[in-house]
């Protein structure tokens, strides 16, 4: 399976902190990273990591139950941005948590 290297950017936090101590380390260390929403669960980025891990090491997990979940956050998330677009048409309101 190909997973792609990550081309730009930095680590910080856990991951940077494990990479640091493998650096050292006669075992192999890596972490995957995926892009999440900041201001909400982002249960897609979840599933992409099930996915990767799935894929990387053949886990034999079965990702449908959060992928279905994954759904539902998605469909909430469409229908309160909908009701909130009905009470404030003219896009007053603060769209940080959708």
């Amino acid at each position: 399976t190909d997973v792609p290297a990550m081309e730009s950017g930095f680590l910080d936090g856990a991951n940077a902190g494990l990479l640091e101590r493998g650096i050292d380390s006669p075992l192999g260390v890596g972490v995957f990273v995926t892009p999440v929403h900041a201001q909400a669960p982002d249960v897609d980025a979840a599933v992409r990591l099930v996915d990767t891990a799935n894929a990387v090491y053949d886990l034999g997990v079965d990702a449908a139950p959060l992928e279905a979940f994954a759904e539902e956050i998605r469909r909430h998330y469409e229908d309160l941005a909908e009701r909130i677009e009905e009470r404030e048409p003219e896009g007053s309101y603060d769209r940080m948590y959708m």
